[in-house]
């Protein structure tokens, strides 16, 4: 079925907007300003929390970092103001928050008193986390094959693919006819077929503005991401979001490129 670009825009728009921090963050732990610096220590590294929110007169803006308190005396004395660009409202959408987390540490989120939530990387192993990181890559999915539907007339995109990778298609096609879904083979292709089919059409690599060997290298990285998501696994494996957060944001734009392209697809691809 052929989808309209509003469509995608719509969905897309759901993954910008919709998942917002506060469904991962985390109540913040807090401390008395006057509180002792020998208590508050050995608490933290039980909880296993990094930094805390500080309290003064029944507010929280600052916080103390747990390598901070090597010292005598109580929490006021170590405590920090938190810098603006580490606050967020609850209501600000996740999407441009989780490049944050990963290069500046934890978001502090906004509450009726100063700050009384927190987001971190291990926040970001949450559903409504993987749910975003999952949409962006299927949405990415969703747009690629629009584009090869309008490139190719029916089944004209086998041209791009090995014999074995049309069997596995044929076979899932089968089996989906089988139990009734209303489908055609192109619905049946996997990620890497689709990328594929792509790096053999170089209008749509010019849409996407790179070359063939970054478009391969990407949508192997959106691969294996997607498939560590799908199998309940972490998407950083490694423990280096920095990688997987880029690769998802090169993605993004791919997918915004596509979009803004797709309402005039069957010029520019000709």
């Amino acid at each position: 079925m052929r989808r309209l670009p509003s469509q995608f825009a719509a969905l897309n728009r759901l993954l910008d907007e919709d998942i917002r921090v506060e469904a991962i963050a985390e109540r913040l732990f807090t401390a008395s300003a006057e509180s002792s610096v020998s208590e508050l220590a050995p608490l933290l590294d039980r909880s296993g929390f990094d930094e805390c929110g500080v309290h003064r007169n029944g507010r929280v803006t600052e916080a103390v970092s747990r390598s901070q308190l090597e010292c005598d005396g109580v929490v006021g004395e170590c405590a920090f103001p938190v810098p603006l660009e580490r606050i967020v409202a609850p209501e600000t959408p996740l999407w441009p928050c989780m490049d944050r987390i990963v290069q500046r540490g934890p978001l502090f989120v906004l509450g009726l008193d100063g700050l009384d939530g927190i987001v971190t990387t291990a926040d970001l192993h949450k559903q409504p986390s993987r749910v975003l990181m999952f949409g962006v890559i299927s949405m990415l999915e969703m747009v690629i094959l629009e584009m090869i539907r309008r490139r190719f007339d029916g089944d004209g995109w086998k041209s791009a693919l090995t014999p074995g990778r049309i069997a596995q298609a044929e076979k899932l096609y089968r089996e989906r006819q089988r139990i009734g879904e209303e489908i055609d083979l192109a619905d049946c292709l996997q990620l890497c077929d689709k990328r594929d089919i792509c790096l053999k059409l170089p209008n749509i690599i010019d849409v996407w503005q790179l070359d063939a060997s970054a478009a391969e290298q990407i949508f192997d990285s959106l691969q294996r991401i997607r498939d560590n998501l799908a199998h309940a696994q972490s998407p950083a494996p490694t423990g280096d979001w920095a990688v997987v957060i880029e690769t998802l944001r090169v993605a993004k734009d791919i997918l915004i490129r596509s979009l803004d392209g797709l309402s005039d697809l069957s010029e520019v691809l000709t």
